[in-house]
């Protein structure tokens, strides 16, 4: 079987992996990605100047959440301690509110899991820190710096992957749309009804981040603490980053933005200036700290893939982002990504080992049961992400006490927020 995985992110380079691992009848995986590394130096360095704007880096700073950390250790537990090593382990979420109050503390940790049973937490992160710790374990050769510019349907009705530079189309067995919420096998999967329908939304909000070399505060470092701070006029979050040699601030704000930010229109200055006027009154010293010190070149949308009634057709098959791309205030984008990867490949080693189905069948049988155990899952996350992002927004006095009240009051019972 002929496997192409399109995007060379998160999603598509633990697909990869998996499925050498769990499926290792399939010897012909090629992965196609569209932004080549400037440098080969580049990938075993820190310097995002040295990458283009590719997924590698796309989104600065993140959390694994502990059934991310789950899926890494299952996968290999050499990259599991590479992130853990390059990242921060956080013990709780800390919330506050913009007037300086401390809301309320939660544990990172997976209570579902029996104490003993090996806990995970929450690893705080930058995106190119953890594919980095992936893409170490992907043979270069098997990645191949093409554009997709469609996939398409060959005479035998096997999906054919065009490119964006002319050259002939590869015909596969199996395409895995990894290539994000913007994706390309998306419109293949949707046809007509993708701009009608099931192209991305953008929800209303932005937001600017990045990384400052600057001491990291006690509360962090004590209590091992991500810290996510709620206000009238927006969010703010902050976490360590790096190693214990080598640390750094992790910071980020969303705000309301009803106009979409778009490339070639941003104008960085107008927004600094915006970050002060959101922040710079804030009582937490750490977030005056950032506002005066934060840098940024770029800002981010947030862009959500609608509710899809299918993640495939026709051989081909989304995971992460372009099936479920998430609101970021989930805190599960990776580790879903991780989550579909690893769903995949068992399901594949499943039904290719039953000797009754052929390549097509079991292809079927594979994509329909992705999507029955999958879909749920993502679609619980979304709705409970989507309650959050409101509290994201503008708000007057009054609805920014109720926020802090629900912040101080849900964690207290917990099943309140179910």
């Amino acid at each position: 079987m002929k496997v192409i995985i399109i995007g060379a992110g998160i999603s598509g380079l633990s697909t990869y992996l998996y499925l050498r691992k769990l499926v290792p009848s399939i010897t012909d995986i090629t992965i196609y990605e569209s932004h080549r590394p400037r440098t080969t130096s580049s990938l075993e360095s820190q310097n995002y100047e040295d990458l283009s704007a590719s997924t590698a880096i796309v989104g600065g700073g993140l959390g694994v959440s502990p059934n991310g950390m789950y899926v890494l250790k299952d996968l290999d537990p050499e990259i599991y301690t590479a992130v853990i090593e390059q990242g921060f382990l956080c013990d709780h979420f800390t919330f506050k509110g913009a007037n300086g109050w401390t809301l309320s503390k939660v544990p990172t940790n997976d209570k579902r899991q029996k104490e003993g049973a090996g806990l995970e937490k929450c690893v705080s992160s930058s995106r190119h820190g953890v594919w980095l710790c992936l893409k170490r374990k992907v043979p270069d050769e098997e990645i191949v710096y093409r554009r997709v510019s469609e996939v398409g349907i060959s005479e035998d009705g096997k999906p054919a992957v065009k490119f964006q530079d002319g050259s002939p189309a590869v015909i596969a067995d199996f395409v895995i749309g990894a290539d994000g919420v913007k994706s390309t096998v998306l419109k293949a999967i949707m046809g007509d009804q993708y701009s009608e329908i099931y192209a991305p939304h953008y929800e209303g909000l932005a937001g600017v981040g990045g990384f400052l070399n600057v001491d990291i505060p006690s509360e962090i470092l004590q209590d091992k603490s991500m810290i996510f701070t709620f206000g009238g006029t927006g969010f703010f979050g902050y976490a360590a980053h790096g190693s214990p040699s080598n640390k750094s601030l992790m910071w980020w704000s969303t705000f309301q933005a009803d106009i979409m930010p778009e490339h070639g229109t941003i104008n960085l200055a107008d927004y600094r200036k915006q970050l002060v006027e959101r922040h710079g009154y804030w009582k937490d010293p750490v977030v005056r700290k950032v506002v005066e010190l934060a840098e940024f070149d770029t800002v981010y949308p947030t862009w959500t893939t609608p509710e899809l009634p299918t993640w495939s057709e026709n051989r081909v098959l989304l995971i992460g982002d372009a099936a479920h791309a998430l609101q970021p205030t989930s805190g599960q984008g990776v580790s879903q990504g991780l989550e579909d990867s690893q769903t995949l490949a068992l399901l594949l080693a499943h039904y290719l080992s039953d000797a009754s189905l052929n390549e097509e069948d079991v292809l079927k049988c594979t994509a329909k049961a992705m999507y029955d155990i999958r879909h749920p899952r993502v679609t619980s996350i979304a709705k409970q992400a989507r309650k959050i992002d409101g509290k994201k927004m503008n708000q007057g006095v009054f609805i920014e006490y109720m926020v802090y009240f629900i912040l101080w009051f849900v964690p207290k019972w917990p099943t309140l927020g179910t």
